[in-house]
């Protein structure tokens, strides 16, 4: 547009509908059928023909694209080859049939020949019902809108139903969010988050930590609005113990509440150029920028940023995957089989085996298969190790983590994905673990592992670094409570980890 408007002449002549209330035209006075037609604009009606400028012809224009906060097609006779809805409301919708079409951030296509979902614009509001999805994609932008139920125990005001409601045995509606088009929520152990489809934030329940991102007040066992920056367009919430965050709709991701651990709190980040740490703040910081995903723990989180992943927080059973375990006192250290080893291998005195006074919990056979050996006899072991047994991994005594180190890591830190067959695509969490899928849809895991609840078949206190859970493909969500985890694949629900009262279904 520069060189047209400073020579008249340009090689390729290119028209630009920029945003602005005259919709003027950026053309340079090159004669000729157009190569190419761009639209960008926020929120722009459909544009008719430029005055004094003749429509192009279909054959002459290789590619028509209509980019923007509001992409509209324009009233030519010639159908758009291309559609793009990029930004807060991106909109890429036309009756006529384009050979690609493409939606991306909160954009939405209401194009029946092109998307068959239930989408919400996630800013306007608006919401195009089709039928052909049989359930949510979770790992999608276009997921559903509705109102919100709640049920259990509101001793802490987490049902948010009013001081007067302590518990509910069956599915209850929260009047108050009724027609605000809810389309993502988070429940942590005592407070409940969530968004709606203009951006905004509502928290409810126990707000002794700032869990619930603003002041505590009597109105804390009903949904109120999250205190946000103004112009954050929230886009997915997660929550855990006593902390919540938020992605919205630049990648940034904000957080506030406070982690603990066993001992306490650890506390949360505040101030990055600073490196502050505050004991608790109901006051939403943002931690870390262009990221795509997230998810909490009960007292980590973790979030996805172009093929990289980071997580902050608590690090006690290694659900941050955190380099050289830093924060993690769990350890385990492994044995390859050779002449000394074997000498060095006893009984222990309350079962199992030993060597130099380090429990041997599992044995790796040269094929790679782990087994769990806390309680086998040490004859059994012995007899592996001479069939075929190569490496034994024994449980170290657990160190104690200062203060400083824990805090160390209330700052994103960015794992090791090398171990992934290609790059990361999505993360979970589970109250003590950390799952991240690859690009071919692989999982990988870290975390508490005492009840096998990572899911590599075997169990141990910690695995601290991410490790492939071989039998679970391509999972839509992977979550979890303390002592199980569960992950939906193909509209299916496959559960792992302690069977007690029922809690694997």
């Amino acid at each position: 547009s520069r060189q047209a408007e400073r020579t008249g002449t340009a090689h390729a002549p290119i028209f630009f509908m920029p945003d602005t209330p005259a919709r003027k035209t950026v053309v340079g006075t090159a004669t000729g059928s157009p190569s190419g037609v761009f639209h960008f604009g926020s929120r722009s009606p459909a544009i008719a023909s430029p005055s004094g400028v003749s429509p192009p012809p279909a054959s002459a224009s290789p590619f028509d694209s209509l980019f923007g906060t509001g992409a509209a097609p324009l009233q030519w006779t010639s159908p758009a080859k291309t559609l793009f809805g990029f930004g807060d409301q991106g909109d890429a919708s036309s009756s006529s049939v384009a050979p690609a079409r493409f939606v991306l951030d909160s954009g939405t296509s209401t194009s029946s020949s092109v998307l068959a979902v239930r989408t919400a614009s996630l800013d306007s509001g608006t919401c195009v019902k089709e039928p052909r999805c049989p359930r949510p994609d979770f790992a999608r932008e276009e997921v559903p809108v509705g109102d919100v139920f709640v049920h259990g125990s509101g001793e802490c005001d987490q049902l948010g139903l009013g001081d007067g409601q302590r518990e509910r045995k069956k599915p209850t509606l929260v009047k108050s969010l009724v027609g605000v088009q809810v389309f993502d929520l988070a429940v942590g152990a005592l407070h409940v988050v969530c968004a709606t489809t203009n951006g905004h934030l509502y928290s409810w329940g126990c707000n002794d930590d700032g869990a619930l991102g603003r002041k505590s007040s009597d109105h804390d066992c009903e949904p109120r609005r999250v205190d946000m920056p103004g112009g954050v367009v929230a886009r997915k919430v997660s929550a855990g113990d006593c902390h919540s965050c938020t992605l919205d709709s630049l990648g940034r991701v904000w957080l506030w509440g406070s982690y603990k651990d066993g001992n306490g709190h650890i506390g949360i980040p505040r101030k990055r150029k600073l490196q502050e740490v505050a004991l608790n703040s109901c006051e939403p910081t943002v931690v870390l920028e262009g990221c795509q995903d997230i998810a909490s723990g009960a007292h980590h989180t973790v979030a996805s940023a172009s093929n990289r992943i980071f997580s902050w927080g608590s690090n006690a059973t290694g659900q941050l995957g955190a380099r050289g375990g830093a924060g993690c006192g769990l350890a385990e250290e492994e044995l390859v089989v050779d002449a000394a080893v074997v000498k060095s291998i006893r009984a222990r005195t309350s079962g199992g085996t030993e060597v130099e006074g380090k429990q041997v919990v599992r044995t790796r056979q040269s094929t790679g298969v782990e087994r769990d050996v806390r309680t086998v006899s040490f004859e059994e072991v012995s007899k592996n190790i001479a069939t075929g047994v190569d490496v034994l991994v024994l449980e170290l005594p657990e160190r104690e983590v200062s203060k400083k180190e824990k805090q160390l890591l209330l700052w994103p830190q960015e794992l090791d994905v090398g171990v992934l067959d290609c790059g990361a695509r999505h993360v979970y969490a589970s109250a003590d673990c950390t799952f991240v899928t690859s690009a071919s849809g692989n999982v990988y895991g870290c975390g508490l592992n005492g009840d096998g609840q990572v899911g590599l078949g075997f169990l141990s206190m910690a695995v601290r670094e991410l490790r492939r859970v071989s039998r679970i493909v391509n999972p839509t969500w992977i979550g979890g409570g303390t002592h199980f985890t569960a992950a939906l694949v193909d509209s299916k629900v496959f559960t792992w980890g302690k069977a007690e009262e029922c809690g694997q279904g």
